[in-house]
């Protein structure tokens, strides 16, 4: 957001610099709609997080595909009995000779409620990667595209507003293109004498 920001603020500077109440303005209501766009947008983040936190849901095929593959697994080496390592997919290399040899309905309980969580956090990682993302981007988006132009609106056009005052140039500014209009028109008059002069010849 910070960089968001700093570039708004000089792409505004660029366009109306030159006229320092508009440009305050501007750099004002700027700063206020990045702030407010912040600030709601960390509360859906924190909403996200407390989601996952608290609500251990997923309509993500990836999730059942692991819990199956561990179950399969597991299945496997109580018909073969053979305690070997074995692979679950997405998880990798796992040996489940203890779970097998310990014949304790608590204890595969306790190793499929592992799996299980470690199948949610994947799953997790992926959506709140995506769901941030996403989210940062769409209310930066929103900050440049829409906001900002809705918080300058009414302060350009409201009832006590004065608009010469509004686009009243720097003096330094203004005196920089008194001189140049002044020069522009010493030449135009130089070029009519010497047109003059050549004519007479």
């Amino acid at each position: 957001y910070s960089l968001a920001e700093r570039v708004a603020n000089f792409v505004i500077k660029e366009h109306v610099g030159n006229y320092p109440a508009l440009l305050s303005m501007y750099i004002s209501s700027t700063r206020g709609s990045f702030l407010k766009s912040k600030t709601e947008t960390l509360q859906f983040i924190k909403r996200l997080l407390l989601k996952e936190k608290g609500i251990p849901f997923t309509c993500n095929p990836l999730y059942m595909k692991i819990v199956n593959s561990y179950r399969s697994c597991l299945e496997s080496w109580k018909i073969a009995k053979k305690y070997e390592i074995s692979h679950v997919e997405d998880i990798g290399d796992i040996n489940l000779e203890e779970v097998i040899r310990e014949n304790s309905i608590e204890h595969q309980a306790a190793c499929e409620t592992r799996i299980n969580l470690i199948s949610m956090w994947m799953v997790a990682k992926d959506r709140l990667a995506d769901g941030i993302s996403l989210e940062i981007r769409y209310a930066l988006q929103r900050v440049i595209l829409e906001d900002i132009h809705k918080e300058i609106m009414p302060k350009l056009f409201g009832e006590a507003v004065e608009m010469k005052k509004i686009m009243t140039e720097c003096s330094e500014i203004a005196y920089k293109k008194q001189r140049l209009h002044q020069s522009i028109e010493l030449l135009t008059n130089c070029g009519n004498v010497v047109a003059e002069i050549l004519g007479r010849r």
